[in-house]
């Protein structure tokens, strides 16, 4: 078995910027100033963490004898001869000489530029379903899966995040792999490697999937590409990103929508399950009336026939309701008479009552002298004149109370259906 099947490979990431930097003009005026293409290297670990990066720079010197370069560097790399450069105040000066190259190449190790890029970069490994680590991976048999995340860098300066466009690459020898598959991606068979290619448009956040099928699993690495859009693709870009916003603004105003449609849909649910056991309901008691419509009729009829003889014999009542109310309204006369005589006859039946008591008095006197007569004569003489007087007195109310007894006897004589009142004597009158 090959070395090269028992490990993963390390991640490569190049971004190109090709611009034409000018530098600074080192000679007299009316020379050529040197015309600086550059690109930028990183090699990345299994999980997308910088290991070392790097910029290389490509200067057309256009026969000037000294370059000046601006830019602060961790280490710098002459690539092209042994001259050594010498730096001050971030600027990097090579001697060149009357014998100076054409192109001059040379090397700055940084890190900043990375952390300049518009995303940042994450992988992970799953084997068979489960997490796995990408050390472990080389030589498994199963279903690898490599999951690359991209996800938008808002501290990157605004033309990286606006312009640069990512491509991810890799490629898994045919012979072996027994599967692969890799959605969203450009899948292509070069010879016996089968490639595949990702793109990442500016300011997107994608997440892709590899997975590999293979008895002895290997992965070179990947290959990333951060490079600007020509100007016809920018503006096909900034098309697409347009287009792109009004999608998703879309779909957020439909989703809501959505949303609402879907609360009222709830709220009549409940409602509409109760219309309909109402209706339910409804129609039940409409068939039972239907059913039972023609016995309903003909009872109606029944109803009506016998209200009609009921009217026929109600009518002879009429009179003798007629009769009955003017014998009420007599008898109700002859009640009022009757409870006016009783009024007046009150006061009399109290004057009576008082002189009663004041006999009972007297007589209760007269026996107390009838016992000591002869001691107490002048006394008797005087209780019995006043006894006297009070039967006299009695007599009178007495007569009064006769005539009242008559008027109140005549009256309810004239009662129709009353028994006569029998006389009351009381001790002989």
């Amino acid at each position: 078995m090959k070395t090269t099947h028992q490990r993963i490979g390390a991640l490569v990431l190049a971004a190109a910027v090709s611009a034409a930097l000018l530098c600074p003009p080192a000679l007299a005026a009316g020379a050529l100033s040197p015309v600086c293409d550059e690109s930028y290297y990183a090699t990345l670990d299994y999980y997308g963490g910088l290991i070392n990066s790097s910029v290389v720079k490509s200067y057309q010197t256009n026969g000037n004898t000294e370059l000046t370069d601006y830019g602060t560097y961790d280490e710098i790399i002459n690539l092209t001869d042994d001259r050594a450069p010498t730096t001050q105040d971030g600027a990097v000066t090579f001697e060149l000489g009357e014998d100076g190259p054409e192109r001059f190449y040379f090397e700055g190790k940084t890190e900043q530029p990375f952390r300049d890029l518009p995303w940042t970069l994450t992988l992970s490994y799953k084997l068979n379903g489960a997490p796995a680590l990408a050390e472990d991976l080389a030589g498994k048999t199963g279903l690898v899966e490599i999951d690359l995340d991209v996800l938008p860098n808002p501290a990157a300066p605004a033309y990286s995040r606006n312009n640069l466009v990512l491509t991810a690459a890799t490629a898994f020898n045919a012979d072996d792999i027994l599967s692969l598959e890799a959605p969203g991606a450009e899948v292509q068979l070069i010879g016996n490697l089968r490639t595949v290619l990702f793109m990442v448009m500016p300011g997107e956040e994608q997440h892709f999937a590899i997975r590999v099928g293979s008895n002895d699993f290997s992965f070179p690495g990947m290959v990333l590409l951060a490079v600007p859009a020509t100007l016809g693709q920018l503006d096909q870009i900034a098309d697409l990103r347009e287009a792109k916003e009004k999608v998703e603004d879309s779909y957020d105003a439909i989703n809501d929508s959505l949303d609402v449609i879907l609360d009222t849909l709830d709220g009549m649910s409940g409602s509409l399950n109760t219309t309909a056991n109402g209706l339910d309901r409804l129609n039940d008691a409409r068939r039972t009336i239907s059913g039972g419509k023609d016995h309903v009729y003909q009872n109606a009829d029944a109803a009506l026939a016998d209200l009609d003889t009921l009217s026929d014999a109600l009518e002879p009542a009429a009179g003798h309701l007629a009769s009955a109310s003017q014998a009420l309204t007599e008898t109700t006369q002859t009640l009022t008479d009757l409870t006016e005589n009783a009024v007046a006859l009150k006061p009399e039946l109290e004057s009576t009552r008082k002189i009663i008591q004041q006999i009972q008095s007297d007589t209760s006197s007269l026996r107390e002298l009838i016992d000591s007569v002869e001691s107490y004569n002048k006394s008797a003489s005087v209780i019995a004149s006043n006894l006297e007087d009070d039967f006299y007195y009695m007599s009178d109310q007495m007569d009064d109370l006769q005539s009242s007894l008559s008027a109140l006897e005549n009256t309810l004589s004239r009662i129709s259906g009353m028994s006569t009142v029998d006389e009351i004597t009381i001790e002989g009158m």
